[in-house]
């Protein structure tokens, strides 16, 4: 399950460093990865601090986060004309695993408190102001156990996050034995494997339930040629969510956790090869919202050669109108239009979508390989 979150404020001067320095009153050592270019950055963004529970180790984590800037009041723009603040709306989102949990809750209550802004909790449909959004961030991740049941107590413990340290560990030493003779390979230290093929790369994420002895198992597909810094479920397959009574029963299970994740990624590695069989799936598709689903579409309609097609999707994001229109929105419009301005040529047009696919590429810190798009 993902939490989002949105953050509105005006008159903010946007200052990551003090954001990190707040944080840290709540996470030791708090800092976010050195290499995040903050203007419009939009995607995940990777953070770490001091274990509590062993001061020589860092957790690493992290959150989805993006903010877009709104357009200000006419009137108060001309009286504030050298002023530097704007009205930002950001946006989190972030997995019940417990470390993106706290982090998330607390990186957006210390937001809402630092600017006196307004926090939408669309979970709960309410909305808290300043401090009160980081009293109400704070509650939800650190329960008080005066009325905890038995169970709540043990999902609360330094025994159950040990056991979930140690079942990451041998989920990851497991998928190593199982994984990498099909080519897949582990992120970093990160909770994901990769099947990278060059202009799409399907992924899967082990991720430990918040309360529960039990692992989620996510196996997707993202295209590189949506050009951004993160990955996304374009193509995907269920989730896998399996409970268990006893930390035992989960570990026994481990194997065939692996297993059946490899399953899902060699089925989609054949949906993956045929480009109407892809068609077919993002078509499907309920993981991918508008426009974002319509420009995939009139992408691998323009590669089949369905011209009158490719135009229809790429006329939906086009047409995609908002009052304020955020940058991501404005971006993905000029991908689209630049990609129709090349379609009449299918040698020009896949020239242009491969250029792209390598930017992509390289803003998602994925290596240099030799790849073609299927015909």
């Amino acid at each position: 399950m993902s939490f989002d979150l949105n953050v509105t404020g005006r008159n903010i001067n946007f200052d990551p460093e003090k954001w990190k320095r707040e944080i840290g009153r709540y996470l030791e050592g708090f800092a976010f990865d050195s290499s995040i270019e903050w203007d419009n950055h939009s995607g995940f963004l990777p953070t770490s601090w001091i274990d509590p529970d062993d001061s020589e180790n860092r957790i690493e984590s992290g959150f989805d986060f993006s903010y877009e800037k709104m357009k200000p009041n006419i009137l108060k723009s001309i009286f504030n004309s050298g002023s530097t603040s704007q009205n930002i709306n950001f946006m989190f989102s972030f997995s019940s695993d417990d470390d993106e949990f706290k982090v998330g809750w607390i990186s957006a209550g210390v937001l809402t408190q630092m600017y006196n802004a307004s926090l939408n909790d669309p979970q709960e449909g309410e909305d808290y102001e300043g401090l009160h959004a980081l009293e109400h961030a704070l509650k939800n991740i650190e329960p008080s156990n005066q009325h905890q049941s038995d169970s709540e107590y043990i999902f609360d413990s330094k025994e159950f996050k040990a056991f979930k340290k140690k079942n990451a560990n041998e989920i990851h030493k497991i998928a190593k034995e199982i994984l990498t003779p099909y080519g897949i390979m582990r992120e970093g230290k990160s909770k994901s494997w990769l099947d990278d093929h060059g202009w799409h790369t399907i992924f899967i994420e082990f991720l430990p339930f918040k309360s529960g002895w039990g692992t989620i198992v996510r196996v997707a597909a993202n295209f590189h040629w949506h050009q951004k810094d993160y990955m996304s479920y374009d193509v995907f397959t269920k989730t896998n969510a399996k409970e268990f009574d006893t930390p035992e029963e989960c570990s026994a299970y481990n194997k065939e956790l692996i297993q059946e994740a490899l399953n899902r990624v060699l089925d989609l590695r054949e949906t993956m090869s045929d480009l109407n069989s892809i068609r077919n799936s993002a078509i499907n598709s309920t993981e991918t919202y508008e426009p974002h689903k319509s420009y995939h579409l009139g992408i691998l309609s323009g590669l089949l050669g369905d011209i009158p097609g490719m135009r229809d999707y790429f006329n939906v994001v086009l047409a995609k109108r908002e009052r304020e229109e955020p940058d991501w929105l404005i971006s993905l419009k000029d991908q689209a239009q630049e990609l129709l301005d090349n379609s009449d040529n299918q040698k020009v047009f896949r020239m242009c979508l491969k250029e792209r696919i390598n930017t992509t590429r390289s803003l998602k810190k994925l290596p240099e390989i030799e790849f073609e798009i299927p015909s």
